[in-house]
């Protein structure tokens, strides 16, 4: 009996520990790290540095029709005077590439729209209401701080 509760005491002591030492690195160690990288300009999926581009959709996740279901994001709302709205875009269309990587959902769209810098040209491929597949090319705006 004794020498169980001590190892138990052991064990308990080693789980205190290591969370102890998961929530110092947690809570200082990974937030410092950012913070260095942020400084130094170095962009990640996770972290954005400099000006936000800008798209000027809203998007769903699928778009289906009595006809057909396309793969992709389904445009819902085109913003007046946005860039989407200059090139065409219109809601009911499916974005389903931007650039040539597939987009498979929403949060892709809006990675792959953060990843560049505004000012850049994007070539967007979409499916319309009608079943229809265009490419339409886009610059990047401005817009606001994610």
């Amino acid at each position: 009996m004794k020498l169980s509760a001590k190892i138990w005491r052991r064990i308990g002591i080693g789980v205190f520990l290591a969370v102890v030492a998961f929530l110092i690195i947690r809570t200082w160690v990974v937030p410092a790290i950012i913070v260095r990288q942020i400084q130094a300009g170095h962009a990640s999926a996770r972290i954005h540095v400099g000006a936000t581009s800008f798209l000027g959709v809203q998007v769903a996740s699928t778009f289906r029709n009595s006809d057909f279901t396309s793969p992709g994001a389904v445009i819902a709302e085109v913003l007046r005077g946005s860039p989407a709205a200059a090139a065409g875009l219109s809601a009911g269309d499916v974005i389903t590439a931007i650039n040539g990587r597939t987009t498979s959902s929403p949060s892709s769209i809006g990675a792959a729209i953060l990843a560049k810098k505004p000012g850049t040209k994007i070539t967007i491929r979409l499916t319309d209401r009608s079943g229809a597949s265009r490419s339409a090319t886009v610059t990047l705006a401005s817009g606001p701080a994610q």
